[in-house]
C-alpha cells in the first residue's frame, strides 16, 4: 500500500468514527429523555394516588404495564385478524380438486357402464334416474 491508499482509508475511518460518536450521542439524548419520561409519569401516577382521587384500573397502570396490555391487544387482534381472513376467503387446494374430479369421472363411468349393461339385458330403461353431480363449494 501507497500512502495515499493509507490516507484514503484513514480519512474513511475518521468519518465513520465521527458518525458513530454521533450515533451514540444521540442514543444517549434518547434514552435520557425516556427515562425522564417514565420518571414523570410514574411521579404523576404517584401524585394522583396520594391526593387520594379515584382512578379507573386502565389509568392506574404503570408504563410496563400499559406496554404489556398494549402488546397483548394487538397480538389477539392479529389472531381475529387471521381467523376472519381463513374463514373468508377458504378455498380447496388444487390437489383436493383434482381428487374430487377423479372420483366424480370414476363415478359417472361406473354409472354408464351399468346402464349400458342395464340396456343390454333389460327388458326396460327405468324413467327416473337419479342424476348426482359433483360437489358444490360455496
Amino acid at each position: 500500500m501507497d500512502g495515499h491508499e493509507i490516507d484514503c482509508l484513514n480519512d474513511i475511518n475518521s468519518k465513520y468514527a465521527t458518525l458513530e460518536v454521533q450515533l451514540e450521542q444521540k442514543l444517549a439524548k434518547i434514552k435520557q429523555s425516556e427515562q425522564e419520561f417514565i420518571l414523570k409519569y410514574n411521579h404523576d401516577n404517584k401524585n394522583q394516588n396520594l391526593s387520594g382521587s379515584q382512578v379507573s384500573d386502565n389509568q392506574n397502570l404503570d408504563y410496563e404495564g400499559a406496554c404489556k396490555r398494549n402488546h397483548e391487544i394487538l397480538k389477539n387482534l392479529e389472531k381475529f385478524k387471521a381467523r376472519f381472513r381463513s374463514k373468508a376467503t377458504y378455498s380447496p387446494v388444487q390437489a383436493q380438486l383434482d381428487k374430487l374430479k377423479i372420483l366424480y369421472r370414476e363415478r359417472l363411468e361406473q354409472e354408464n357402464s351399468n346402464l349400458n349393461s342395464s340396456k343390454s339385458n333389460s327388458l326396460s330403461i327405468p324413467t327416473s334416474i337419479k342424476k348426482t353431480y359433483g360437489p358444490t363449494f360455496v
